[in-house]
């Protein structure tokens, strides 16, 4: 039951990027993806008897529409593990955000979806995020994030605490 609602959550996303991009409503942004590199620290105990900080691979598709002005619509999408081995002990934030904008390249974002865990079994629960970042060039940007989710089976929480230096292009 857990995948079939993991596939139709994702099916949902894609058809939903699909339609937005047939929009021809303006260009937020001369870029639509983004690559992210990063830490992240677990805040609750059950997190952290797993490891200590997890590495962060993400990727992020900005919709070409502008939903809300002033601001971009995102799908994001994070590979959070202990190892890059593919053992358990990662998860998958996968949200759709909205970044807005303020001064001097800064910016703040606001993200929700699903998160598919794999800690002692694989499990798909609500999650969502917040966070900051900041232009830091033409193409490269930091962000700093905060991730929540629900209960995963084994009475844990995917909440941390993310940083991450990332490309557009």
């Amino acid at each position: 039951m857990k995948r079939v609602m993991l596939l139709a959550a994702l099916a949902a996303t894609i058809g939903t990027s699909a339609a937005a991009s047939a929009q021809k409503l303006g260009d937020v942004t001369p870029y639509n993806f983004a690559f992210r590199i990063g830490l992240v620290y677990p805040v609750n105990d059950n997190l952290r008897d797993i490891n200590d900080n997890f590495i962060l691979l993400g990727a992020d598709y900005t919709f070409t529409s502008q939903y809300l002005k002033n601001s971009d619509t995102f799908l994001s999408i994070d590979y959070i593990a202990k190892a890059l081995n593919g053992d358990q002990g990662s998860y998958w934030p996968i949200l759709i955000n909205q970044r807005f904008y303020g001064q001097d390249g800064m910016y703040w974002m606001v993200g929700a979806g699903i998160v598919n865990a794999d800690f002692t079994r694989t499990d798909t629960v609500f999650g969502a995020r917040v966070g900051v970042g900041k232009n830091l060039g033409p193409n490269i940007f930091a962000e700093a994030s905060f991730f929540w989710s629900d209960k995963i089976r084994g009475d844990l929480h995917a909440n941390s605490i993310g940083f991450s230096l990332g490309y557009r292009f």
